[in-house]
């Protein structure tokens, strides 16, 4: 009996091919606000406020990181405040969500199954999703 030899090859269904292109148009287009905005940060005054977009700096400068990280900005004390806010607010919700969840677990009572229904459905939609009218 004969082996056949595997293909070193793969060839995709055109359905594949077609979805991988669309994936990666998308994936070009989500990152491109982030490239923009990083090869903006890196680029000097006068080259910001051209009248035309410029993807590649001519000068490119590390200016404003070092004068938010070292310089008079009061940078750090802004990240401090926010990782005392985010780790209190974590505390918070992480002891208050375990009280509670121990209650719905272990204690029947009346309204049980609907608060833990109304607890769950709660989470179903962003908060920011409830703005859009």
């Amino acid at each position: 009996m004969v082996e056949k030899k595997s293909s070193l090859v793969k060839w995709v269904s055109s359905k594949e091919f077609v979805s991988t292109v669309i994936l990666l148009l998308w994936v070009v287009i989500a990152l491109l606000p982030i490239v923009f905005i990083f090869v903006t940060s890196i680029k000097t005054d006068e080259e910001v406020y051209l009248p035309y977009i410029t993807w590649i700096p001519q000068k490119p400068t590390i200016k404003p990181y070092i004068y938010a990280l070292f310089g008079e900005s009061p940078f750090s004390q802004y990240i401090m405040n926010s990782i005392i806010v985010a780790g209190t607010t974590t505390a918070i919700v992480i002891i208050l969500a375990s009280i509670s969840s121990y209650a719905f677990s272990r204690f029947r009572f009346k309204g049980g199954q609907a608060g833990m229904f109304a607890v769950l459905a709660s989470r179903l939609l962003p908060a920011v999703s409830l703005l859009i009218p």
